[in-house]
């Protein structure tokens, strides 16, 4: 299979996580001419740091992070990756990472929460190490690992939270993984390893036991191919390379590399896979076309060579010494100057003491003042104490006993001097060096905390204009918004919201969406227009405590997401704000996987916007003909006013975006009628007078259910009418 794609095509972004030692150098750089790549590799030390060349260096990012830390989500709202690739801890033989469950969960969180498109999961072929055994329940799996069980958990946790959270998954089960360049990372370096050190091998299930391999170059090909891919669903593929190796065959090729390899078998230990091989090379290739074209068994001799000529690389002898200085003893270095300066002031002192020239000098008190400084406060009583020893040796040379020094005090000043000197050159010097180092460790975290911010800013500012290009360039989106700008321009509400729906739908490339207009207590929102899929199943209220979470959002001036998937509230909402309060309430409550990304979200936003200039614009226009819209001191709309209204509500009923009822009055004292009215219909209900003179009573979003109870309502108030349009 041969990826096929120009460099230019995608400023997309993937994101690499998890077990990354698979990984290497020349695998990156091949994806990183497609796309933008973000690693963060796991924070466990069994994960080696990824080293990138220069070249390569702005395309790809790396961190090394733990996935359920502040600072992995930060990353992802940063890049917005396309694409998750995570590797299991798994995965090529290995025993899992630390907290992976954890890590798992948030790393699936942390994806729908910036809406990515799909997830690749690349778990290991040891998840279908079981059998099946019958008992008096049934069928129950034995697995012959705890590996595979812990590997077959982590595999049911990925389907789950992904469903969970409407997140596309692909489970890739892969056999043991190779490269060109081996180390001992790798299952396959760790056994070079074994085989150069002439270690035995000792193979985890016995002769006969299957084992298969298969490149990284292989499963990187696949991985690309896959994110690609749109039309997939989700779904567990198991990788195979067709070798045909087992143990015992594999064993004999590792002997042919090198003679002296001693390798044994788990006897009674068979590798037992649940695994129809051609069914599941048929699946993998009919739905991404894959066929693994790498062979180890042709490939491995040459591998292991190029292992051994990695080690005996030469390495100058300048490099090997300061490569080792650094990792002297410091304790060990500072006893060997102590003792090196004490013999010299020994040495020293006795053509010192009847010099003349030194009659001022003080050897003893020079080598205490010069350990304390260099070294700190134990350094320098230790110094002091060395001093007293060398001092009580020359009392000892002209006669004076230690008894003589215990009992006379008068030789006790310079004893004191000494050990006084030491500590208090030693306090000085400690102090000041802890000061030093507590300042360098607060601006060494400093600087790796603002290195991170920095790069991550960076990154922002860099995707700044690809965002940009991508909202302006898509689908003609000049003509489109143009378009729009045209559509909405009306000074009839009714008409903006039936091009509203139309317009959003175009798009937005959606068909669930609503439009409330709240009343001024900002206590029920009641439906305008809809898209034709929710016009019978969509509430004609709503009660906003109810959806108080969205309300607080888009009163704020914001847009609505429902990152926590709550089936009751809308996927997106946007608040249209008049004086301080919403008038419009604009939602779309279902969203596929590929439309919950920040440009979905942003694109919404911004015809909204245009709503809202439109409907503020129109309500401008209605307060100032308030006066000429109604019967003086009645709220009865004129001739040519609610006949406006009304062809728009016929045109959005026939676009099956709103529904209304048109109800003929039987009254003669119409003022008293719209008294009576005025606590008995909605705020979006119009009463005026028709073409034929008489007068009617146009009512919004009315189902035959919520209409037998208007009917009782008004004819118990002995309004008496005859239904002219809907129900």
């Amino acid at each position: 299979m041969k990826y096929i794609k120009t460099k230019e095509d995608s400023t997309s972004c993937i994101l690499i996580a998890g077990n990354t030692n698979c990984l290497e150098t020349e695998t990156l750089n091949h994806i990183a001419d497609y796309y933008r790549v973000v690693i963060i590799s796991d924070d466990s030390d069994n994960v080696a740091p990824i080293k990138l060349s220069a070249k390569y260096s702005k395309r790809i990012k790396t961190y090394k992070e733990d996935l359920s830390s502040d600072n992995c989500k930060k990353i992802f709202h940063a890049f917005s990756p396309d694409t998750v690739w995570y590797f299991s801890g798994y995965t090529d033989g290995c025993d899992g990472l630390r907290d992976e469950n954890k890590k798992l969960s948030a790393l699936i969180h942390n994806c729908s929460a910036i809406g990515v498109q799909k997830l690749i999961f690349i778990s290991s072929v040891s998840s279908l190490n079981y059998y099946y055994k019958d008992t008096v329940n049934g069928k129950v799996k034995i697995y012959l690992s705890e590996t595979g069980f812990e590997c077959s958990q982590l595999e049911n946790l990925c389907r789950y939270s992904s469903t969970k959270n409407y997140l596309k998954y692909i489970i890739l089960r892969a056999p043991y993984l190779y490269s060109k360049y081996n180390n001992t990372k790798n299952y396959l370096g760790s056994l070079f390893s074994r085989m150069e050190e002439i270690e035995p091998i000792v193979f985890p299930y016995d002769a006969s036991g299957k084992v298969d391999f298969l490149s990284v170059r292989d499963i990187t090909e696949l991985l690309m191919f896959i994110t690609e891919e749109t039309l997939d669903d989700a779904g567990t593929y198991t990788l195979t390379s067709d070798s045909g190796l087992t143990y015992q065959s594999f064993a004999e090729l590792l002997k042919k590399c090198e003679p002296s390899t001693q390798a044994s078998f788990s006897e009674g230990k068979p590798c037992v896979l649940e695994l129809d091989e051609k069914n599941e090379n048929r699946n993998i290739r009919k739905e991404y076309g894959f066929i693994p074209l790498d062979n180890i068994v042709e490939n491995l001799n040459d591998f292991y060579k190029i292992y051994i000529q990695g080690l005996n690389k030469e390495v100058n002898i300048l490099e090997k010494l300061l490569e080792r200085m650094p990792k002297l003893p410091h304790i060990a270095l500072a006893v060997t100057e102590t003792l090196v300066l004490f013999v010299i002031i020994q040495l020293l002192l006795p053509y010192t003491s009847d010099n003349t020239l030194f009659k001022y000098v003080d050897l003893r008190l020079f080598f205490v003042v010069i350990l304390g400084v260099t070294y700190g406060m134990i350094p320098g009583m230790l110094a002091g104490l060395l001093m007293c020893f060398s001092l009580i040796y020359s009392y000892s040379q002209i006669g004076i006993t230690i008894k003589m020094l215990f009992y006379n005090m008068d030789y006790w000043l310079p004893f004191a001097i000494y050990l006084m000197t030491g500590a208090i050159t030693g306090y000085l010097v400690s102090t000041k060096d802890q000061k030093l180092k507590f300042a360098e460790d607060e601006a060494i975290s400093l600087h790796n905390k603002y290195s991170f911010l920095n790069d991550v800013y960076m990154s922002v500012i860099n995707n700044k204009e690809e965002y940009k290009r991508q909202i302006l360039g898509y689908q003609d989106s000049f003509g489109k918004i143009f378009e729009a700008v045209h559509s909405l321009d009306s000074s009839v509400p009714e008409k903006i919201f039936m091009n509203s729906i139309e317009t959003l739908e175009n798009i937005l490339d959606n068909h669930t969406i609503a439009i409330y207009t709240l009343d001024k207590f900002q206590r029920y929102g009641r439906l305008v227009a809809c898209s034709r899929e929710l016009l019978t199943d969509q509430p004609k209220s709503l009660n906003i405590e109810q959806i108080s979470d969205v309300y607080e959002v888009i009163k704020n001036r914001g847009t609505w997401k429902n990152i926590d998937f709550k089936e009751e509230l809308p996927t997106y909402a946007y608040g249209i704000l008049d004086e301080g309060k919403v008038r419009i309430m604009i939602c779309i409550y279902k969203a596929s996987q590929m439309q919950m990304g920040l440009y979905y979200m942003n694109l919404f936003t911004i015809i909204c916007h245009l709503i809202r200039f439109s409907f503020i614009r129109a309500l401008r226009y209605q307060t100032l003909m308030e006066e000429n819209k109604y019967f003086e001191n009645t709220g009865i709309l004129k001739p040519e006013f609610f006949i406006s209204e009304l062809k728009a509500q016929r045109n959005m009923a026939d676009k099956g975006i709103a529904s209304h009822v048109l109800l003929k009055l039987h009254s003669f004292n119409i003022v008293e009628t719209d008294k009576k009215l005025g606590h008995l219909i909605r705020h979006t209900d119009s009463l005026g007078i028709g073409e034929d003179g008489k007068y009617y009573l146009l009512m919004r979003q009315i189902n035959p259910n919520v209409f037998k109870i208007i009917d009782q309502r008004l004819r118990e108030n002995g309004i008496e009418f005859t239904v002219v349009e809907g129900v």
